[in-house]
């Protein structure tokens, strides 16, 4: 129950509105006003490449409209101010360099606040939180607060019962007259309300919804965020990715676990946690052979506690939360060659995705040619087992391993459409070896057959990862 994204951009439109000078008479016509050589080559985008972009876009601070994936103004304002920027021409603003370039930045500015989507089980969300810049976590009696060490920035979230009357209640709170505090957008309708404004020489930002989960009562859940005034430049955009990210009814809420057992619960506990036990492990994703003993993935250890690689106990020895790579000590799979892996800075071409197909019996291991030619991003078909999914390219060399996505794509008649995934680079995934001892190798020049030939180069180093299904 994701809302628009276009609240956001409205109320931080509104926080900082001021009016536009006027042109002078001897100004160039408008940007309208001339043939726009920018939108045929946007368009001519696969729809994850444009959706990429414009979310690159706001992390820059270019953009600030909604992420759709559809040109208009606001997208060609901000991919010409990027282009002013780095000295480039409409022509180059949108070649493959030129876009490899942005998507970089733009993961960079991500990594930088520690942007992560999580899901609160006190206030029962979905919420994005800069982890890097709001590091003190505090329970909250309805929600959770996520602040800066000194306080100078704070992330409220709060859940309760309640349905649309409740949502009026908090609407006329935070709209009140308060002397100091001057609300500057407002937007209110039955099942979901935006207000941003400011407070002395800070901003504050606050979305509610109402939730309907089915089956359940009505809930309404929300945030607020407040930020000094002066660091707005840095926090808009947050802001933005905050409020995107933010759904008050998950599809898949984590309940908190409760009080420990008591005595006279024991036996009962004991039977749930055998049967728990019990159940076998689902496939999340894959893993790469790397070194005797060792495989390589993509994927959270805190949300796999208990791994399992080709069938077999695995255990988690090596993690890196910035790159979300992480190494698993194996059963002895005999001798691993070292892994071809691709240069840092070699261009994005023909990539192959190598992925398991959950099934009867043993999972089966497909590839596919990956869409889109962005590096931090690939499009595949992955049928829900997206974690550490290896991409090669068509020299035969690793050139990335996909994240998890916050949101799969949808699944037409039991089958899962294509869908854009992150993607770890060779850089990232080069530097996270070394440091563990693990040798590569550059690729040996030439080119594969195809796809079947990358399959069977690779199929004896992708292995399924599995893990314990939850309780």
């Amino acid at each position: 129950m994701q809302m628009p994204r276009g609240f956001a951009v409205l109320a931080l439109a509104s926080v900082a509105a001021a009016p536009a000078p006027a042109a002078a008479p001897g100004d160039p016509p408008p940007a309208a006003a001339r043939p726009d050589a920018l939108k045929p080559v946007f368009d001519a985008l696969s729809e994850a490449d444009r959706r990429a972009l414009q979310d690159a876009l706001t992390w820059t601070g270019d953009f600030n409209g909604a992420v759709a994936g559809t040109y208009g103004p606001r997208t060609r304002d901000a991919l010409l101010a990027y282009a002013r920027r780095g000295g480039l021409t409409a022509a180059t603003a949108l070649d493959g360099p030129a876009r490899r370039r942005l998507l970089a930045e733009a993961e960079a500015a991500r990594r930088a606040a520690g942007f992560t989507r999580l899901h609160d089980t006190r206030a029962a969300l979905t919420i994005g939180v800069p982890s890097r810049l709001l590091t003190v976590r505090t329970p909250l009696p309805d929600g959770t607060r996520y602040a800066a060490p000194d306080g100078s920035a704070v992330l409220d979230t709060a859940g309760r019962a309640g349905g649309p009357e409740a949502l009026e209640e908090v609407l006329g709170r935070l709209t009140r007259d308060v002397p100091g505090r001057r609300v500057t957008y407002r937007l209110a309708r039955h099942d979901v309300i935006v207000v941003a404004g400011e407070a002395g020489d800070r901003r504050f930002y606050s979305r509610y919804a109402v939730a309907a989960p089915p089956g359940g009562e009505p809930a309404l859940r929300g945030f607020t965020l407040t930020y000094p005034a002066v660091r707005a430049a840095d926090f808009d955009r947050i802001v933005l990715a905050v409020a995107a990210a933010f759904d008050p009814a998950p599809l898949m809420p984590q309940p908190d676990p409760g009080p420990p057992p008591t005595a006279t619960t024991a036996a009962a506990v004991a039977a749930a946690a055998s049967a728990a036990d019990a159940k076998p492990p689902v496939l999340v994703g894959a893993a790469v052979l790397v070194a005797p003993g060792l495989a390589l993935t993509r994927a959270d250890p805190r949300s796999c506690p208990e791994p399992a690689v080709d069938g077999a106990p695995a255990r988690w020895t090596r993690q890196d939360a910035a790159s979300g790579l992480a190494l698993l000590a194996v059963a002895a799979h005999g001798t691993t060659a070292a892994l071809p892996l691709a240069a840092a800075a070699a261009p994005v071409s023909r990539r192959y995705g190598l992925f398991f197909v959950p099934g009867e019996g043993a999972p089966a291991l497909a590839v596919a040619l990956a869409g889109g030619d962005a590096a931090g991003f690939a499009e595949l078909p992955l049928q829900g087992a997206d974690a550490g999914v290896p991409l090669v390219d068509g020299a035969g060399a690793l050139v990335g391993l996909t994240a998890p996505p916050d949101i799969r794509p949808p699944s037409v008649a039991g089958t899962v459409v294509a869908g854009p995934y992150r993607v770890t680079g060779p850089g990232q995934i080069g530097a996270f070896l070394r440091d563990a001892g693990v040798a590569t190798t550059a690729p040996i020049a030439g080119d594969m057959a195809g796809p079947g030939a990358a399959l069977a180069r690779w199929r004896p180093v992708v292995v399924p990862l599995r893990c314990r299904a939850p309780a």
